[in-house]
């Protein structure tokens, strides 16, 4: 994903504001004249909150949420995961043994390792 940087005008004072995105999602601005800054923060509404919303503007409720396609926290990219095991062959007893071992889960594109996010991708998967 591409991003951009432009100047726009401060919400606050009317000055010249420098905007920046490395992913059109999140959004930084810092006023060059008053200092004021802002940041874009994420969030997800319930299917009540957001059906509360709809009902405002005249439209349907929704039985369910669309569920958004997942993207890497570190690229942004789509994600695709990769799982790294730590197998362990070792004979003992007369026979071939193997130990799995620790699961390293990484994003296909950066490689970052994917810690506290993994838990809920995980479950997803669980449920298929």
């Amino acid at each position: 994903m591409s991003g951009y940087s432009e100047t726009t005008t401060c919400p606050k004072c009317g000055g010249e504001s420098l905007e920046h995105s490395a992913d059109h999602y999140n959004v930084n601005a810092i006023c060059l004249e008053c200092g004021y800054e802002y940041h874009t923060v994420e969030s997800m509404l319930t299917l009540e909150e957001l059906n509360e919303e709809r009902k405002a503007c005249d439209m349907e409720p929704l039985e369910k949420l669309k569920i958004p396609e997942p993207t890497c926290p570190y690229c942004g990219d789509p994600l695709a995961i990769i799982a790294q095991h730590e197998y362990q062959i070792f004979w003992e007893d007369g026979t071939w043994h193997r130990d799995v071992g620790d699961v390293e889960y990484k994003c296909n594109n950066c490689r970052e390792e994917l810690d506290g996010e993994i838990t809920e991708i995980l479950k997803q998967v669980d449920e298929l």
